[in-house]
Formats: C-alpha cells, sequence, structure tokens
C-alpha cells in the first residue's frame, strides 16, 4: 500500500548542453522502475514533469510517453500537479497532451475571485488535490493569505487526502535556505502557513519545486516531504547533487507508506546516471600572461 513521489524531473533541460542532454528522459525511466520495483500503487509527480510547456522534440516527448505508458501497462496511475517550468497560460502543452491521452491525471483548480479553488481527484479511497507552481509565485500569496478553498469530494466519507503542492515552502525543521543560498531569496512559507489552509485530516502533503530533498534522510515518518529533483536542470543542481552525496545522501525517489499514521517514508538514493566531481581551477591573469609572453 505505497506510494511512490517525486518532482522535478524537468524532461527536456539541458537542451543547450550536448553531454546532459538525455538525462531527464533517463530520470523519467529511473523513476519508472523504482515504481514498478516497489509495486506503487500511485505514482505523484509534484509539478514540472516536463522542463517547459512544449517540448521542442518530437521524440523526446513520444520518449516520455513511452515511458508512462509503461507505468499504465501495469495499472498504476499517475497523478501531477502543474509546475511552474510545464504549463502554459491557456493550459495547451505537452502535459495537456499526455492528459488526453490517459497516460496522467492532472489535478484541477480555478480562480473565483481572489480565491484558489481545487478540485478533488477521487481514486479508490483516496482522495488528491493539488496546489500548482503559479507564475512568478503566486501560489504562496493564496496559501499566505488562507485564500485556498478544497471542494469536498462528492460520495465519499473518510477518504485518504493527499495534497500535492508545487510551492516554495520551510515546515518544522526544514528551511530550504539552510541546505542552499539559492532557496533563501523570493517568496517563500514559514512553518505552519501552509498547515492552515489544508483540509482537515489530510494524510500527506508531497511538495515539489524545491530541488534540494528534504528531510534528507532514509528512513523517517511525517506528513510532509520535498523528494527533490532527480538531476534538477542547471549547474547549481550538479553543485548540490555533489554536496548530498559528500553529506552521505543522494538524488532519490520518495516510498510513501500512507497505511501509517504519520506515513513512514523511505528514500530510494540513485544516481541517475550523473556523475559529479568538483576540479580544481587555476585563475590565470591574461593580462599579466600577455605581459609575461612578450
Amino acid at each position: 500500500m505505497v506510494l511512490l513521489h517525486t518532482a522535478d524531473i524537468h524532461v527536456g533541460a539541458f537542451s543547450s548542453h550536448t553531454q546532459f542532454q538525455g538525462v531527464g528522459i533517463n530520470a523519467l525511466r529511473r523513476v519508472v522502475d523504482h515504481a514498478l520495483d516497489v509495486d506503487a500503487e500511485v505514482v505523484i509527480i509534484a509539478g514540472d514533469l516536463l522542463h517547459l510547456p512544449r517540448l521542442g522534440s518530437v521524440k523526446l516527448l513520444n520518449d516520455v510517453i513511452a515511458e508512462l505508458r509503461r507505468l499504465s501497462e501495469a495499472g498504476i496511475p499517475v497523478v501531477g500537479v502543474r509546475g511552474s517550468h510545464d504549463t502554459s497560460p491557456t493550459l495547451h502543452d505537452h502535459l495537456a497532451t499526455l492528459e488526453r491521452a490517459g497516460l496522467i491525471h492532472v489535478t484541477r483548480y480555478r480562480f473565483e475571485g481572489d480565491v484558489l479553488v481545487l478540485k478533488p481527484l477521487v481514486m479508490g479511497d483516496r482522495v488528491f488535490y493539488g496546489i500548482p507552481g503559479l507564475r512568478n509565485g503566486a501560489e504562496t500569496e493564496f496559501i499566505r493569505g488562507q485564500r485556498v478553498r478544497f471542494i469536498p469530494p462528492e460520495g465519499v466519507e473518510d477518504g485518504k487526502i493527499i495534497v500535492l503542492a508545487h510551492t516554495h515552502v520551510s515546515f518544522p525543521g526544514y528551511n530550504p535556505a539552510d541546505y542552499a543560498k539559492r532557496y533563501g531569496a523570493g517568496e517563500r512559507l514559514v512553518p505552519g502557513i501552509l498547515e492552515k489552509v489544508l483540509p482537515k485530516g489530510t494524510a500527506y502533503v508531497a511538495l515539489g519545486h524545491i530541488h534540494y530533498p528534504l528531510p534528507p534522510s532514509r528512513v523517517f515518518k511525517g506528513r510532509v516531504a520535498y523528494p527533490g529533483a532527480p538531476v534538477g536542470s542547471t549547474v547549481d543542481d550538479l553543485r548540490e547533487t555533489l554536496d548530498l552525496r559528500r553529506r552521505g545522501y543522494d538524488r532519490r525517489v520518495l516510498v510513501v507508506d500512507d497505511s501509517k499514521d504519520p506515513p513512514e517514508i523511505t528514500s530510494i538514493y540513485d544516481s541517475f546516471d550523473v556523475a559529479v566531481e568538483e576540479l580544481p581551477v587555476r585563475w590565470v591573469d591574461e593580462a599579466q600572461l600577455i605581459r609575461d609572453v612578450r
């Protein structure tokens, strides 16, 4: 009775770096492998499956379809929330294409005045909601102002509530900025704010958007976690991968046993076939070098 939680796969990132062009689709392939290995009931992708609203390559889109089809053929549904990278303003994007093909269930939302309204997605005894990653981090303003409304599911009593949220949030004991300086900039939610808007009895909050895994532990109990990005999308992510490995961790996916209260969460560490090494570089004063040569 487990969920597999991942986020920020960013298929299509590093498009200008030939040696890294395949890392996103390879990461998705490894995520699917892990889901099949643990016999996951549901795969959760908490935003930014894709790096862009429309992938620049038909082949790459076909590769994504092939990987998601492996889950579909195994009877494992995929639930996703829209992220800050893979969503177009009109919602006419490749995430919508994958949804129409029946390969992913994307959580729905709408705006009613200044309120973000979330629609339920019912699967068996679980009810999923998704807080999307909006432009310029606008979802944080809805959460901070407690202007998020969860529509109750019809005909479901005592359903286990799982909330996907693609946003920048601190939670008790863990502030992303303590692990990487880049997470200290911009809008973020302080501990306790997100909990104020969640439906009563929420079993688990599947976070995405922050690429550093938090908590980074191998096994822990809790109701909220960032799995971190499998690879990421920038050189900063590679630096963080090096930092994780120095601390004795690695990139990962999360296996969430929500039959426990609170859920028991296990990290499956994976290099995702990315090797990172820090090499010393000797700075050269070019002007002085020219003078020396002369």
